[in-house]
């Protein structure tokens, strides 16, 4: 789901959307549309996002890829995940096309922790028969950005890694042990 079809279907109909303008830190105009002082999309290049925020309260509305744990604290500095990085489920990788949206999770949890354009061009099996190499997620939001600090986000997900308290408590981030999960990437997850 693109473009101004995924506000019209998210957004009840009777919601005041404001519209604001910003500018990313490389000097990008970025449109975000903010609804009860929260942003829920943000048009970049003129195409329409849905933000992490809003993906915590539609999960499934983009296909996701699922990492591990400390893979996070890279795509919150500004990195893409690449394939190696991406966790293989028993039932597979999603499939996608070079340049649809997609959403990142982490492993036991259900909540989006990013959000951005799928970037490979070979299928799921040649990409698995290659060992995962490569670029797989361009990144454009991860919830501990800018964008989703800022001052009047809402708390409405608690994001809980397996052994570690919530990270986010209260609306506030808490800094990630990354030392708990040290597994080696592209096992497959088992259920």
């Amino acid at each position: 789901m693109g473009g101004l079809t995924a506000i019209f279907v998210l957004v009840p109909n009777k919601e005041k959307l404001n519209v604001v303008k910003i500018y990313a830190h490389k000097g990008d105009a970025v449109t975000l549309y903010v609804l009860h002082k929260n942003p829920v999309f943000f048009e970049l290049e003129k195409r329409v996002y849905p933000t992490v925020y809003k993906l915590w309260r539609y999960p499934h509305v983009l296909p996701a890829f699922t990492t591990w744990p400390p893979v996070l604290q890279k795509l919150a500095g500004g990195a893409d995940l690449m394939l190696p990085g991406v966790v293989v489920p028993p039932s597979g990788l999603p499939e996608v096309k070079k340049g649809d949206f997609c959403a990142v999770k982490v492993v036991s949890n259900r909540a989006p922790v990013a959000v951005g354009i799928w970037t490979a061009t070979m299928s799921n099996a040649e990409m698995q028969g290659l060992g995962m190499k490569g670029r797989g997620v361009s990144i454009f939001h991860t919830y501990m950005d800018s964008l989703w600090t800022l001052d009047k986000m809402q708390h409405c997900h608690q994001l809980v890694f397996p052994g570690q308290p919530p990270i986010v408590k209260k609306g506030h981030i808490e800094p990630i042990d990354i030392s708990v999960a040290s597994r080696s990437s592209n096992k497959q997850i088992q259920p």
